[in-house]
């Protein structure tokens, strides 16, 4: 499973808006969406089908998006969730590597 925290900015982007594609079944092509569309506005994406995107986005990026760690308006900007899951990925990493040097001692 690909980790955003190996990936840059750009390549998460793209990923995004191929998710956004698939999810929201646009028949579009991803150069034809821009870092800073939003998925309701732009798209047409309703209550239902933004919680479709955000579990594929979490199936993924091979982690679970809590509702407390990030404000609901990163979900109007591809940019802006981009940088969330950047960070997040590294703080899951992080995490992973500690427990990892836990467990050898």
């Amino acid at each position: 499973m690909p980790m955003v925290s190996n990936e840059r900015v750009d390549d998460t982007l793209v990923t995004l808006k191929q998710i956004l594609i698939r999810t929201a079944e646009l028949n579009v092509h991803v150069s034809s969406l821009s870092d800073a569309t939003d998925p309701f506005d732009n798209c047409g994406l309703d209550s239902v089908t933004i919680i479709d995107f955000v579990l594929a986005v979490e199936r993924h990026f091979g982690f679970t998006i809590v509702e407390d760690e990030f404000d609901t308006s990163i979900l109007r900007d591809l940019s802006a969730l981009a940088t969330f899951l950047r960070i997040k990925a590294l703080s899951h990493q992080s995490a992973v590597d500690s427990d990892k040097t836990q467990a050898l001692l």
